[in-house]
């Protein structure tokens, strides 16, 4: 009876694996969507938000890292200022109509038209959801979600001058 032997397949077949289990872990997941971007915020109010609404300067400020099949939109970044009437009890205005704009890694823009936004509380934190479409720019026409969290503000924190600042986390998805 000749016998062959199994040693040269199982050499090729751990060269193969050698070679591919290197390269398979190192490859890097795809996110969802067009562009998963997530990183801090940091909002400035002014005058400070106290317990009574009143007309405040809104300027809010994002730095996002991005995962996205286009390589120019790598990071982005989000600086606006808004006018509205807030308190301490309100901190978020659930008021759907306004425009935040991406600055992108390739120096290219994406407007989102905002056209659903909603506040919560979940165990003392803030957890605003934003929603609509990318209007002009980079992935027009695509549907956007923004949801950021921040620490709800203690109450000792709107009392005097009030509160003139907060900063979180926040999460942009272009599907």
């Amino acid at each position: 009876m000749l016998r062959t032997s199994r040693k040269p397949l199982i050499v090729a077949g751990s060269c193969v694996l050698a070679i591919l289990i290197p390269a398979l872990a190192s490859t890097p997941a795809q996110a969802t969507g067009l562009a998963v971007c997530t990183g801090t915020q940091q909002t400035n109010y002014s005058p400070g938000l106290t317990l009574t609404a009143r007309t405040v300067a809104v300027d809010n400020e994002r730095a996002l890292t991005c995962t996205s099949s286009d390589p120019g939109a790598a990071t982005g970044h989000i600086s606006d200022i808004f006018t509205y009437s807030l308190s301490c009890l309100d901190l978020h205005a659930n008021d759907p109509g306004f425009d935040l704009t991406i600055v992108w890694a390739d120096a290219t823009t994406s407007t989102f038209s905002v056209t659903t936004s909603v506040t919560t509380n979940v165990g003392g934190q803030l957890v605003f959801t934003d929603s609509g479409t990318i209007t002009a720019g980079k992935f027009t026409g695509e549907p956007v979600t923004d949801i950021g969290t921040e620490v709800a503000p203690s109450l000792l924190d709107c009392l005097g001058s009030g509160l003139r600042s907060s900063s979180g986390v926040s999460t942009i998805t272009v599907t």
